[in-house]
């Protein structure tokens, strides 16, 4: 059982403490007398409910860290009356105080933590006391976070994402979707999104960060279309064999990364006959996608431009009604238009490792996969038709 714990706390603490013991945050709030309160701590894109109950009659309350959350280290959000007050603060194995007065404000007593937040944001020189403080790592986020907003010099800014961002801090700073999503513009090409992510996975040593990271990266690079990105960032996470059951997105990634170009192409399976693909455009869509409904727009316009270059138009669906299945194929041109009516869960979907749709194959002579894209106008050999 003491094992299990050890692992449960290392599991939920980006900082790898070992500290056994509960964490107690103290609440002396008197005009909040009676009001319910929550602490809520941050773990990458999610927040998980620490604690809960109500300030007794005298303002005060005692928040115990326990189990699971004893060991965190990072950003906490307390919230009572249901957020008429919140408060972020800092969790970093401290036992404190929260006070609240009229003429002081919010004060947090025996917390070098939270006061060196506070001498921050006031613009005095933070103290820093010991080595293994959590506020001076949030800070050196914030900093980066506000370079990404302001700076042009996006070199300096690839070389901290790739070398210094801290990602176990940024676990657990409430700042990891703002963060991940505001490098999306340091990157003129999307190879260049995986590539500089995989030396950001290859340095992130706790597990728990390191796989939340590798799914939201697959999620991104899914809404995105940002096929060549994906295809960087999973080559390594299989490489790494750090993520021994994928479940998920990555599973599907995973599968689908067998489908890449330069791999021969999987054969479709249409009324339990096996259709071989060559010279294929291969496409797999759904009804109610807007992306899907645009491509498959753009895909029925070019169509006579596409069969000039040689290529065969192939669709599957992963529609579950037979009625919306007609209605979306009713003006597609092509021959083979597939369904079984089992969504992503179907034969082709899975061997396809279908993440998202549109998701587009472009097959050759030979019946090797020679690009994927969620774009008719990503294939370097349709680009033309867009000029």
């Amino acid at each position: 059982m003491l094992l299990r714990t050890l692992i449960l706390i290392v599991l939920f603490t980006a900082s790898f403490s070992s500290a056994l013991r509960a964490q107690t945050i103290s609440l002396y709030l008197p005009d909040r007398a009676g009001q319910e309160y929550t602490l809520h701590l941050y773990q990458g894109q999610n927040m998980s409910l620490a604690a809960s109950g109500k300030i007794d009659a005298r303002g005060k309350a005692q928040i115990i860290l326990s189990g699971t959350h004893a060991g965190y280290s990072g950003v906490g959000l307390l919230s009572i009356n249901d957020g008429e007050l919140r408060i972020q603060l800092i969790i970093n194995n401290e036992f404190f105080s929260i006070e609240e007065n009229s003429e002081t404000g919010i004060v947090f007593k025996n917390s070098p933590e939270n006061n060196f937040m506070v001498d921050f944001f006031s613009n005095r020189s933070p103290v820093r006391v010991g080595t293994n403080m959590y506020a001076p790592r949030y800070v050196e986020l914030l900093r980066f976070q506000n370079d990404l907003m302001q700076s042009s010099d996006n070199l300096f800014l690839r070389n901290h994402l790739r070398r210094r961002l801290d990602m176990e801090a940024l676990y657990t700073s409430g700042l990891w979707n703002e963060i991940i999503s505001a490098t999306f513009n340091l990157h003129r090409n999307r190879r260049d999104f995986g590539v500089d992510m995989v030396e950001v996975l290859r340095r992130t040593n706790n597990q728990v960060v390191f796989e939340a990271l590798a799914e939201d990266l697959i999620t991104i690079c899914t809404q995105f279309g940002w096929e060549t990105a994906q295809d960087e960032i999973v080559e390594f996470l299989i490489n790494s064999q750090r993520i021994q059951h994928p479940a998920g997105r990555l599973f599907f990634a995973f599968r689908q990364h067998r489908v890449r170009p330069g791999v021969k192409a999987p054969a479709l399976m249409n009324n339990g006959n096996e259709i071989n693909l060559r010279n294929t455009l291969l496409l797999f869509h759904e009804s109610g996608c807007p992306n899907c409904e645009l491509q498959m727009r753009e895909v029925v316009r070019h169509y006579a431009s596409i069969r000039q270059k040689g290529y065969e138009v192939v669709s599957v669906s992963a529609d579950f009604e037979e009625e919306t299945f007609k209605r979306s194929i009713a003006n597609f041109p092509w021959k083979t238009k597939i369904i079984d009516f089992q969504g992503f869960e179907g034969s082709n979907f899975v061997n396809y490792g279908i993440i998202g749709t549109p998701t587009m194959y472009l097959i050759n002579a030979d019946g090797i996969v020679i690009g994927r894209q969620a774009r008719l106008q990503d294939f370097a050999e349709f680009s033309g038709l867009y000029r």
